[in-house]
């Protein structure tokens, strides 16, 4: 192993592995499906949602169905928390914390028609076709809130954003790709265009913007500028189809292929600006795909045609060295105090020198969830009667090396609730609003004769208070939180 002057010797064995299907899993009306540590979970259009057990990933097995929510057109996952684009007009949000019987925590109305998802850290991005962009804090998945929405030229049918950047990528067909800055996620600001191609979905990968773009193939665009977008490089046709959808894990992408019917392209970005082809996903039976996840090791494709989820092995991993994966919880930290009923996600950084195969989270000393997924997190709810609390962890590596983490301790104290008070006026004259009802987490109060306004009682484990107010003017015609302004 040499890299500029410095090399060494090691000892082992070179072996060539050629990407195999494992697995199939008949799931009528899939039309989309993501992954989040041993479960798949697929959106089904009118069928809702389904819970697929991947733990074994030659014999994945549906475990449980969730319907009611409208017409399911796209899935992200978190642990074990689905995001639903219901394309009725909604983010549906379902809690699968028992996969056998899915919930649906929360339901947020979406201008527009919802077709596509993102999700990192505490935001999810809902591209909404003729709706633009809504953005959605999801620090409390049982309580979403809407922080804005923004209008982009054409139909918005694919989104990703990057939350250290603000840089906001949004599909638009054949319209190209528009780019949008949430730095301010309240304030998003329209940046550059690129028009051209046909671009259904897209993923970041900064310096670059990935396209599955149905005209040119799969197509990196340089965003380094985002007010002034650049093509940088296409696959040819031959080795990147015709994409509908593209997600990655590391530095390999695969896609959902609308032209070859028997081979999915799977691709190298470790040079984002320069994708190259790496092969192919050959299908033992022909069939459109129309959405894809990866994970460390497995690809997954849905055929829409045939109401097929299909699951293939793209990379063999061993671990030969016997070296135990290095762990840390790093949220919640010892002895900050957590509050009761609090929903909270449980944080890990857990590395290996060759790669972590699964992180088990442990709850005072016992079992309480475990995933193949990086990062490692799981979603935690704690109990109404806790005073303290221990959390655990361990990383397990492809050869059963065990890595153990520190335990954090924390105490758990009531909710010492809060108060939220401001003013409410015109956004057009800033004139003060009178008996307009301004709600927050279920709690209400009217303004006074100056439009100022006081709600007490407010949970403070839900993460930043959200404030919508209601008024009627003197012409009968209701204001809501489009027309008013909330100062603090």
């Amino acid at each position: 192993i040499s890299q500029n002057t410095l090399s060494t010797t090691v000892s082992g064995t070179v072996t060539s592995f050629t990407p195999t299907e494992v697995s199939t899993l008949s799931v009528p009306g899939a039309v989309a499906v993501d992954v989040a540590g041993s479960f798949a979970y697929v959106a089904a259009g009118t069928s809702g949602l389904i819970v697929v057990d991947v733990t074994d990933r030659t014999t994945p097995r549906t475990r449980g169905t969730l319907g009611g929510l409208g017409n399911a057109q796209a899935v992200r996952a978190s642990g074990q928390t689905a995001f639903i684009a219901d394309a009725n007009g909604f983010l549906r949000i379902v809690n699968a914390q028992n996969p056998d019987a899915p919930i649906l925590s929360a339901s947020l109305p979406i201008g527009g028609s919802p077709a596509a998802l993102a999700f990192h850290g505490t935001m999810v991005a809902v591209a909404a076709q003729a709706g633009g962009v809504s953005l959605v804090n999801v620090t409390n998945p049982a309580s979403p809130s809407l922080v804005a929405s923004f209008a982009v030229p054409s139909p918005a049918i694919g989104v990703d954003f990057d939350l250290q950047s603000g840089t906001v990528a949004v599909a638009m067909g054949t319209s190209g790709l528009q780019l949008a800055n949430i730095s301010n996620p309240v304030l998003p600001k329209l940046r550059g265009i690129l028009a051209g191609g046909d671009v259904r979905r897209v993923l970041l990968r900064l310096p670059a913007a990935l396209l599955a773009d149905a005209q040119r193939s799969v197509t990196s665009i340089n965003v380094t500028n985002p007010d002034n977008p650049v093509l940088s490089s296409s696959l040819p046709f031959l080795l990147g189809g015709v994409p509908v959808d593209i997600a990655a894990f590391g530095n390999v992408a695969i896609t959902a292929d609308n032209t070859f019917g028997r081979a999915i392209p799977i691709v190298n970005i470790s040079s984002p600006l320069n994708p190259s082809s790496v092969g192919f996903w050959t299908l033992p039976d022909p069939g459109y795909s129309s959405s894809i996840a990866v994970d460390i090791s497995f690809g997954y494709a849905i055929i829409p045609a045939t109401g097929t989820l299909r699951i293939l092995k793209y990379q063999d991993i061993t671990d030969p060295f016997g070296i135990p994966p290095s762990i840390s919880i790093t949220f919640p930290v010892s002895g900050e105090p957590l509050i009761q009923r609090q929903p909270i996600t449980v944080t890990t950084n857990a590395t290996d020198d060759v790669a972590v195969a699964q992180v088990n989270f442990l709850i005072d000393g016992q079992l309480a969830f475990t995933t193949t997924g990086l990062p490692a997190q799981f979603s935690y709810t704690v109990p109404p009667t806790a005073t303290t609390l221990t959390f655990g962890a361990t990383a397990v590596d492809y050869g059963n090396n065990v890595g153990t983490a520190q335990n954090v301790v924390v105490p758990v104290i009531p909710d010492p609730l809060t108060t939220a008070k401001g003013r409410v006026v015109t956004r057009s004259g800033g004139v003060p609003v009178a008996a307009a009802t301004v709600t927050s987490l279920g709690l209400s109060a009217s303004t006074a004769s100056d439009g100022t306004f006081a709600i007490t009682g407010l949970p403070t484990i839900y993460g930043p208070v959200v404030v919508n107010a209601i008024a009627v003017d003197r012409k009968s015609t209701r204001l809501n939180f489009s027309h008013l302004g909330i100062s603090y």
